[in-house]
């Protein structure tokens, strides 16, 4: 009887938390709403599971443009749409996707369309033909490739996206429009809420354009200017119900910026995000925070409580972020949020029925207790026209790493830079175990209980993480990299062969070797 008192306060408190609005006052005073609050929030389409669990979608990239300041700016876009279509499936369903390049070479897109291809960015599936591979599916201009694999039924629900990945023209297919999100299962389901908490799906995109005067030069080049756009557009209007709460799936699906998204009340005060999900796996312990840093390739999926008074209207916005020492990405307002009143009825509370995931607990414990682990240490370097991984830049003929099924990993992440960095790996997901502050030698532990696929890499400082690939179906070569497109383009990327060490299935040269018996990119 106790413990059942117990668990209910734990519970209360925690709701208690989640509902009052943060207080916290902001450094400097929040701007006025304008008159025009912006465009209305634009849902992206969906495409779902058909009947017998088969996921069938058919994917087009091709030009497009965008309407904005009074021009129209060139993009490449899948479907027709730069808010692309959301990919909703469930974890067992067998995937049957085909997509055709449609991109044509033009000057304004600084001919970086010649080829492309398509990656299930977190997916822990094969990294071979005809799965989720980006390191011999090339598709040339007038080809197509027809993608089929099953989903795990293990695959953890939650947000995961989609994207090309040509090494070294990568970034401006990314940044010019070509990626959106996939949802998998129910995550509010499997971490205890109600299904009902409207779902809104906030896609964060770096796009730019290129013109003249450029505010933020140092950045991007003198004649490259910044229009950052949240689902396709500057400035949104959103509407939340007084005093309810909305399921916000947020995700960087842009090619190299750096967001640091907050919610502020016009009359003062931060609003709160309680986090129920990172990078598409449930989070062991939900927590609570007035930010969210977002590196590319990062997924947040949190709960966001609506105003009290139904005349609040709040400012979803993005600090300044810099960079390196020339440059500062500036602030940015996204979204304003006005709030409403059901005259049926006041909102159903939400409940707070688990205080996360156990079964990523019982992931992130056996990490955290392994004693036989395999070490190593990736520098993250660069020179003005390169960038590099332990001094070298990327070779699509070199295996650079390999590893067996079964072994723990440990990896040092040294940003020996003066940039912003972002690491990610294929296939996979990793705990962060330690972290060392910029100019710093010391490693400080980390008590997170949350597993990623990317994670941001502070400049001369360093990130530790552990993970392990346990699932034989995911032997195969695949690579890890900077997420800052920019940089994986020119160099900061290599291949890691993965092989199981089961003597019947043969070395891992013989795993990991392109099936079509050529060199990289060798399948169209």
């Amino acid at each position: 009887m106790r413990s059942s008192i117990l668990h209910a306060a734990v519970m209360a408190a925690a709701c208690a938390a989640f509902i009052a609005p943060s207080r916290v006052q902001a450094q400097d005073e929040p701007p006025s709403p304008p008159r025009d609050l912006g465009a209305p929030y634009n849902a992206p389409a969906e495409v779902r599971t058909g009947a017998g669990g088969v996921f069938r979608a058919a994917i087009t990239a091709s030009d497009g443009g965008l309407l904005g300041g009074g021009r129209t700016m060139p993009t490449v876009v899948y479907n027709g749409r730069i808010n692309a279509d959301v990919l909703r499936m469930d974890p067992g369903d067998s995937l049957d996707i085909v997509v055709r390049n449609a991109l044509r070479p033009d000057s304004a897109n600084y001919k970086f369309v010649s080829w492309t291809n398509f990656h299930y960015h977190g997916f822990n599936v094969s990294p071979m033909p005809p799965a989720d591979n980006v390191t011999f599916i090339r598709i040339g201009r007038d080809s197509s490739f027809h993608y089929q694999f099953r989903l795990p039924q293990s695959i953890s629900p939650g947000l995961y996206w989609y994207h090309p990945h040509p090494h070294g023209i990568s970034q401006m297919q990314v940044q010019r429009g070509m990626s959106g999100p996939i949802s998998v299962g129910n995550v509010l389901e499997k971490v205890g809420y109600s299904s009902y908490i409207p779902e809104r799906f906030l896609m964060f995109r770096d796009f730019s354009y290129v013109g003249t005067n450029s505010p933020t030069a140092s950045c991007w080049g003198p004649s490259n200017v910044p229009y950052p756009l949240m689902n396709g557009q500057p400035l949104t209007h959103m509407t939340m119900e007084a005093g309810g709460t909305q399921f916000w799936r947020i995700a960087n699906v842009g090619s190299d910026r750096v967001f640091n998204l907050k919610v502020r009340n016009t009359r003062g005060g931060r609003m709160q995000f309680r986090v129920i999900a990172r990078d598409g796996n449930a989070v062991a312990e939900q927590y609570v925070t007035d930010s969210i840093y977002l590196v590319p390739g990062n997924r947040w999926e949190v709960l966001v409580k609506g105003p009290i008074l139904p005349t609040d209207t709040l400012e979803l916005y993005s600090e300044a972020v810099r960079r390196d020492a020339g440059c500062v990405m500036p602030r940015v307002t996204f979204a304003w949020i006005t709030s409403f009143r059901f005259l049926r009825s006041p909102a159903a509370p939400v409940a707070l029925t688990m205080l996360g995931s156990p079964e990523q607990a019982d992931t992130i414990r056996m990490l955290r207790e392994a004693v036989t682990v395999h070490r190593d240490t990736m520098n993250f370097t660069q020179n003005p026209d390169s960038f590099f991984i332990n001094k070298v830049t990327y070779n699509p003929n070199r295996i650079d790493k390999t590893i067996a099924i079964g072994e723990v990993q440990e990896w040092d992440l040294n940003n020996d830079s003066n940039d912003l960095h972002a690491f990610h790996i294929h296939q996979g997901d990793f705990l962060v175990v330690a972290e060392r502050d910029s100019g710093s030698t010391a490693w400080r532990p980390v008590t997170r209980k949350e597993r990623l696929d990317t994670v941001f890499m502070p400049r001369g400082g360093g990130v530790r993480v552990r993970f392990v690939y346990t699932d034989p179906r995911l032997a195969g070569l695949f690579v890890y990299h900077c997420h800052m497109l920019f940089h994986e383009d020119r160099g900061m990327m290599q291949n890691l062969c993965l092989y199981d060490p089961d003597p019947n299935k043969g070395p891992a040269s013989a795993q990991c070797a392109n099936p079509s018996g050529g060199g990289h990119g060798m399948m169209h």
